[in-house]
């Protein structure tokens, strides 16, 4: 195996947004020190909740299936998620972190496999 492989890991999960606004799929980086660090600073400089977390997901998500108007993928940015409500990246945020700490006896299988 190489070190790549342990070093750059992804991991897919659905997520049920609010108010039966449906289902989205979304990859997210696993949690490494330096993304840990990262995380870190969002602390020290958004102090507006809704920006923090916004800044969060857009350094650990990598890919997901939102779309634009026209039907093309758009990408997890910070202005992007900064727009949407707290609701909704909540929803986001709670399915990964459930998904990285299933509860005991639950396994974190995603329907990507990884």
């Amino acid at each position: 195996m190489k070190v790549a492989s342990l070093q750059n890991r992804v991991r897919t999960v659905a997520v049920t947004l609010p108010d039966e606004l449906g289902t989205i799929r979304v990859t997210y980086r696993a949690v490494t020190r330096d993304l840990q660090d990262q995380l870190k600073a969002n602390e020290k400089t958004d102090t507006n909740p809704v920006e923090r977390l916004a800044r969060d997901l857009s350094v650990l998500v990598t890919n997901w299936d939102v779309a634009d108007e026209a039907g093309q993928t758009v990408a997890p940015t910070f202005e992007l998620l900064s727009s949407f409500d707290m609701a909704v990246l909540n929803a986001i945020s709670g399915a990964i972190t459930e998904h990285m700490y299933p509860p005991k006896g639950v396994s974190a299988t995603s329907g990507a496999g990884s």
